[in-house]
């Protein structure tokens, strides 16, 4: 049986980030490029069951198919969360191998990088610091010319996005995202 799935490619270092209720198994699983982890609700529409760690399935994008092991199963996220939609996450590096005429310094895919900083005082100092980037960004893609990198908390990230239609992450939340 073949079922879509809304599927989000991260580090492994995203877990660590956000809130997520692991049932079985665990984000650490997501080192290994070939596992993936599931909500619970995908696990149960494809194996009737929630117990399905170190069990395998196909993964198909387009033409490409891989065999992956299922690391973990998490709790679906709620109606309010920003990644409601996703039903299951593998490791970031496989996005590349999977959609092979994307090109690696192409942002304009949904890329969101998200980073945390635990005293507010540096945010300026980060903010600064990404700004050296912008000129490298510029120079290797001319048709996709940037002014500047900016840092949003992430409870107003989702304002930002509709306003700027950027179509990232939070575009899809609920005007009150939390996680």
């Amino acid at each position: 049986d073949v079922f879509s799935a809304n599927m989000a490619y991260v580090d492994p270092e995203f877990f660590g980030m956000f809130s997520f209720e692991f049932v079985s198994g665990g984000p650490e699983g997501l080192r290994d490029e070939s596992s993936v982890v599931l909500s619970d609700k995908l696990a149960v529409t494809l194996f009737g069951t929630t117990d399905v760690v170190n069990r395998t399935l196909t993964h198909v994008v387009r033409e490409t198919t891989k065999e992956v092991r299922i690391a973990g199963v998490y709790k679906e996220q709620p109606q309010n969360s920003s990644f409601h939609y996703r039903d299951s996450f593998m490791n970031f590096e496989n996005f590349f191998d999977e959609f092979k005429n994307v090109r690696e310094d192409d942002w304009r895919e949904s890329s969101t990088l998200f980073v945390m900083i635990d005293d507010p005082a540096r945010v300026p100092t980060v903010h600064k610091q990404l700004q050296s980037y912008v000129a490298n960004n510029n120079q290797v893609r001319e048709d996709f010319v940037i002014r500047e990198f900016v840092l949003d908390r992430f409870d107003e990230m989702a304002f930002r996005d509709r306003a700027d239609d950027t179509r990232t992450w939070t575009w899809d939340a609920p005007s009150v995202a939390v996680v």
